[in-house]
């Protein structure tokens, strides 16, 4: 199975730079528009006995044009928000509208869907305080209500496969958390699951999909959505980022928009597309970046606020420019609130084209991709050379035979700048065994790669102490001795790059950091000690800082504590100017809130 996501990854990265044209569009301009001349479903509305609420219950039932009674139909259980009743996606989304149209595309297949009320009690009315305990509670006891008594009463009535590869649940909001928790809580029922902007009822993602091998072996479509200014769309990427880590195939689709009917009437639209049909599962990493959907963090038009990112916490930035693109690498910070430790176990790729609007490539990268690492993904690097990507990242080391633990540094390998990487060596490139100057664990972290113009590639790192060595032309084998580097209040966290002839090494100094730096005429020194270009940063002890030009403009990449519920374990990347003086000196940065502006 680790074999197949890897080649889904593959796929994946390939079609970020071309086009395919076998996925699901976003939906047209007219798709949710009546139509005339065209054949039309029809709209019913059922009572069935309820064994679960005591009482007879109601649901809309559409089914398709040219329905017969002489064949079977596969069924979709399509549920509404926690405001709504059987009737919202009637009165908000017209989904009779929306599959009469595709009918008449023939872009899906003939399907009877079912609108029921999923506020499972006797008044079932949505009236009042909807959100009292009791009404709440009511949405899970649908669960029993759906299984134990409208799908035997629909499956009974109507002319339906009973089997579970013609079942399909999705919905909206809290329809969307209940099609999420008892689609995959019960794969043996339904074998295609949709979560529209998925509400806070859904499962925590370790309690919704406790056997992913199951959900591998069961679904057909595991599919989830969210509006990109949806305060809920932490929800989706949560789950999303669970079931990519334990390798469940699924699609993640954000689009722009809200919590609305604009986005869910298009959710219907794609997702009904794919029902019921051979899935080519290589093809649904695509999902999140083809048509017209957006990244999974706010876009902010032509100016920037800091933090740059603001749906996860994010941390240690690394930056690399390919074909025009900025690729931002960043740590992901996850400790609970109030843990005073950090909880780092994969990172993230970031890219923008303006450096204002940023598009979340996923956690690109884990610890759990190196079989002799345990754990905290610490600050790492991405550089490019020679058509490959490789990533220079520090974990802890597990005890073996080569090394007795502590932090060592490993390198993943890549063609594209997303992934799919893997580890380039199958062994870490630096352990703790290399390095005795310093006595604590965790001194090898931070790495730093540059290739000089004459092709020499080098590594920096270290906490405590810096240090340098010079790699083999593959990037993966040491080409010489490690060095030590003397720098004045060097803590951590080393960035090195070349500009005009001279040489820069940027570093976190001192405790809580700040940022310092020398030059030199030489990528390994002498260093002449230049002073201090940052203080240290908002609401958290630490700063780690990548520097780079683009269009025309100098940027210096630091992360603070800036956000809600930030801190020294919860950091947030954010984005200013970096200006030199005429001799090549760096001027103090300005550490803003409104960031920087868009290039052109």
């Amino acid at each position: 199975m680790k074999n197949l996501f890897l080649l889904i990854s593959t796929l994946f990265a390939l079609n970020l730079f071309a086009d395919s044209g076998n996925i699901v569009k976003h939906s047209p301009e007219g798709f949710d528009t009546l139509r005339s001349g065209i054949q039309r479903g029809r709209i019913d509305t059922i009572f069935y006995p309820s064994e679960t609420v005591g009482t007879k219950r109601r649901a809309i039932v559409y089914t398709p044009p040219g329905f017969s009674k002489n064949k079977k139909y596969p069924v979709l259980y399509l549920l509404h928000g926690i405001g709504g009743d059987a009737t919202e996606w009637l009165k908000g989304g017209q989904p009779q509208v929306i599959l009469d149209n595709l009918y008449s595309e023939k872009k899906i297949e003939p399907m009877i869907v079912v609108m029921p009320n999923g506020r499972a009690m006797k008044d079932d009315r949505a009236v009042g305080n909807v959100f009292d305990s009791v009404k709440v509670q009511a949405f899970e006891t649908f669960e029993g209500d759906l299984l134990n008594d409208l799908i035997p009463f629909i499956e009974k009535t109507y002319p339906v496969h009973k089997d579970r590869g013609n079942r399909a649940i999705a919905g909206l909001s809290m329809g969307g958390g209940q099609s999420l928790n008892f689609g995959l809580g019960n794969p043996d029922k339904f074998a295609w699951v949709g979560g529209f902007s998925s509400a806070p009822n859904t499962k925590e993602p370790e309690l919704l999909a406790p056997d992913p091998a199951r959900l591998r072996k069961k679904l057909k479509l595991l599919w989830i959505s969210c509006g990109d200014t949806d305060d809920l769309i932490e929800i989706s990427r949560r789950i999303h980022e669970y079931l990519k880590a334990n390798d469940v195939p699924h699609i993640y689709y954000v689009e722009p928009g809200g919590h609305d009917f604009e986005v869910w009437k298009n959710d219907l639209y794609m997702f009904t597309k794919l029902l019921f049909k051979p899935v080519d599962i290589s093809i649904f990493s695509e999902y999140s970046i083809k048509g017209r959907p957006a990244s999974t963090n706010v876009k902010y038009g032509s100016s920037a606020r800091n933090p740059i990112i603001t749906d996860i916490f994010t941390a240690d930035p690394a930056v690399l420019v390919y074909k025009d693109t900025v690729f931002l690498y960043a740590g992901h910070d996850e400790a609970p609130v109030g843990k005073a430790e950090y909880v780092m176990h994969d990172w993230h790729v970031f890219s923008s084209t303006d450096m204002v609007n940023w598009t979340d490539r996923g956690a690109c990268l884990s610890a759990k991709d190196f079989s002799w690492a345990g754990d905290h993904a610490y600050a790492g690097q991405c550089v490019y050379r020679d058509g490959k990507f490789y990533w220079y990242v520090p974990m802890g080391h597990k005890k073996d035979s080569l090394s007795d633990g502590g932090f060592a540094i490993g390198v993943a390998i890549s063609d594209f700048p997303t992934g799919p990487f893997t580890d380039a060596i199958g062994k870490a490139l630096i352990i703790n065994e290399m390095t005795t100057d310093q006595k604590h664990s965790w001194d090898d972290i931070d790495p730093t790669v540059f290739v000089d113009d004459n092709g020499q590639a080098y590594l920096y790192w270290g906490n405590k102490s810096c240090r340098y060595v010079k790699l083999k032309d593959n990037m993966i084998e040491l080409d010489g001795p490690i060095s030590l580097v003397d720098l004045e209040n060097f803590e951590e966290a080393p960035w090195l790059y070349k500009r005009n002839d001279i040489y820069y090494l940027v570093y976190a100094a001192l405790f809580p950091e700040c940022i310092d730096y020398a030059t030199s005429d030489s990528p390994t020194g002498p260093w002449v000690y230049r002073g201090r270009i940052a203080d240290t940063a908002y609401n958290s002890t630490t700063i780690h800082t990548a520097i780079m030009d683009y269009h025309g403009n100098s940027y210096f990449f630091y992360h603070n504590g800036a956000l809600p519920t930030g801190g020294d374990h919860r950091r947030s990347i954010c984005i200013d100017y970096l200006y030199y003086n005429p001799d090549g000196t760096i001027k103090k940065i300005v550490q803003t809130t409104g960031g920087v502006k868009a290039v052109k």
